[in-house]
């Protein structure tokens, strides 16, 4: 027995420790209890809640797992955590509670439980995370974005820190991943040429699940009066070129080649065979766009006679890192708040695929690619 109790002695020292209980000490009522996965257990304190008031269930496990721990108290309070004798692995969580936490290979682990009157719990090992799509491909033509959402197994913190994605094609289409805390997450897909792309989740220690991405639509960004070459679809040879609206966009048929005379969106349509490529153009007037974002800045502050833009530019600005870089104006601009006291603020401003005008904060305009300075008279007039 003061083998039993040393030991729970260790382990309770570590873990409260952590949540600062203070424990100095282990009386006799301290129990050690052997833990029984997949079985509803129930257990009872006697008298009031103390520090040391602790029992202890003892459990191994001979590979990297995740354990599903259901606990709650009906005539008592009750907390809970799990540790081993050498560090606690998680600070105590009041019930109810139901939580899947994951735990490497190893021995004398303990389902370390603190509290008042009765309690049941059950403990079930789920094994390794597993990470899986719904759909295994998909094909979308006419989004800026698509969601593809997936299922895990398993402790959000495991999946976290293990789950891991890659694009096979980011020229065909950029992606990002997102976990929630709920066994769902999503990748967004962002299409950019024609082609597909394998996006793959890897799960360290589990398994590997493959989604292919069918991009038949695209997005670009240019500004007014450039000259440059339309992004070419992945894997087709000169393929022949048009315009939706020959007078804001012209394109050669041959060469891809663009001119962008006029504001506003169009769409530019390779085709090959089969193969038909839409690629929705979005063409962005400097100038206006100064003048609206201005306007707006204008509707917002607190007193537009004291407004003061220190400085505007226009560029190029990259609105994701592994997104293109589209034309948009920098604002670096002062206004007086409630109180009389000027505060500075800086962004930059660009037209989303539906021409809506979208602002993000930056922190000066280094952030901005090939600046060029906007009078004041373009963006006030």
């Amino acid at each position: 027995m003061k083998k039993i109790i040393s030991i729970v002695l260790s382990i309770v020292l570590v873990a409260t420790s952590f949540i600062g209980l203070n424990v100095k000490s282990v009386k006799a009522e301290t129990k050690e209890f052997n833990l029984a996965f997949g079985k509803q257990t129930s257990g009872k304190f006697e008298g009031t809640l103390q520090n040391n008031n602790f029992h202890g269930y003892k459990f191994n496990i001979s590979s990297n797992t995740n354990i599903r721990v259901v606990i709650s108290s009906k005539t008592g309070s009750l907390r809970w955590g799990i540790a081993n004798k050498d560090k606690a692995y998680q600070g105590y969580t009041y019930q109810p509670s139901d939580e899947t936490i994951y735990l490497p290979k190893g021995n004398d682990y303990y389902l370390l439980i603190n509290g008042t009157g009765e309690y049941t719990f059950k403990v079930t090992n789920v094994g390794m995370s597993k990470v899986s799509f719904s759909k295994k491909s998909g094909k979308f033509a006419d989004a800026y974005s698509v969601s593809i959402p997936f299922k895990y197994t398993g402790s959000y913190k495991y999946a976290n820190s293990n789950l891991k994605m890659k694009n096979s094609k980011p020229k065909c289409a950029t992606a990002s991943m997102s976990i929630n805390s709920n066994n769902t997450g999503k990748i967004t897909v962002y299409p950019r040429k024609y082609g597909k792309t394998v996006i793959k989740l890897t799960m360290t220690g589990g398994n590997t699940a493959k989604y292919t991405f069918h991009c038949v639509r695209g997005y670009w960004y240019i500004a007014k009066g450039s000259k440059a070459k339309a992004p070419k679809p992945i894997g087709v040879k000169k393929p022949k070129w048009s315009s939706s609206k020959k007078k804001r966009v012209s394109i050669k048929k041959k060469s891809g080649k663009v001119k962008a005379k006029k504001g506003g969106t169009v769409t530019l349509t390779a085709k090959k065979g089969k193969v038909k490529y839409r690629l929705k153009t979005v063409v962005t007037d400097f100038n206006k766009l100064a003048k609206k974002s201005y306007k707006e800045i204008k509707d917002v502050v607190n007193n537009p006679s004291k407004l003061k833009v220190y400085h505007c530019y226009r560029g190029y600005y990259k609105v994701r890192s592994d997104a293109q870089r589209i034309p948009v104006v920098y604002f670096d601009y002062g206004s007086t708040n409630y109180y009389g006291a000027m505060v500075r603020n800086k962004f930059v401003a660009f037209y989303d695929e539906t021409m809506v005008i979208r602002t993000i904060t930056v922190s000066n305009a280094n952030n901005v690619y090939k600046k060029k300075a906007i009078k004041k008279k373009v963006y006030k007039k």
